[in-house]
């Protein structure tokens, strides 16, 4: 696969269909904490209104669609995008599972890191995920974050308390 046909953009409304497509993965929706199943339509539609609203709000973007060939195939966003007083941020991610093992989130998260030191001056960008994710932890790994610690029973799914690792990257002027 040609990693430069991989890009990310604000979200746009003919990105319903594909979203509903992918997220009714049973595999993504067990590592998302707050991602309804089955995923519909109206999911779709009111999260693009809130991701096009919220960058009005701030007066930038925070939540982007990651893009094949212009189609929407997963996201990557900032948790937190009126924090831009702190020197940190988390992220979150997805990728749609045809396009698992090969390379895309790695290299996404590599961009998007980027992006956020040096557009956004962050010095930090933390990533929560659950302990059985290991995939999560090798792209993570794989594009320079940094397992630091287990935040034990932190988030709450349903009626489970969940372990997550927390992994960071820290701007490149501290690897002097």
């Amino acid at each position: 696969m040609d990693l430069t046909e991989i890009s990310f953009t604000r979200f746009l409304p003919k990105d319903v269909d594909l979203m509903v497509e992918y997220l009714q993965e049973k595999s993504i929706h067990n590592m998302l904490a707050t991602l309804p199943y089955p995923y519909e339509r109206q999911h779709a539609a009111s999260w693009i209104t809130f991701t096009n609203d919220r960058a009005k709000k701030y007066g930038k973007q925070t939540d982007w669609a990651i893009r094949y060939k212009g189609n929407c195939i997963g996201a990557i966003g900032l948790r937190d995008p009126y924090v831009e007083r702190f020197h940190r941020n988390m992220i979150g991610y997805w990728l749609a599972k045809p396009f698992w093992g090969k390379g895309i989130m790695s290299f996404t998260l590599n961009q998007f890191s980027d992006f956020c030191f040096q557009e956004l001056a962050y010095d930090r960008i933390d990533a929560h995920v659950l302990t059985n994710n290991l995939g999560s932890c090798k792209v993570l790994e794989k594009a320079g974050y940094t397992k630091e610690g287990l935040l034990r029973k932190y988030q709450k799914r349903g009626n489970q308390l969940d372990d997550l690792f927390i992994y960071a990257k820290l701007h490149p002027k501290y690897d002097k």
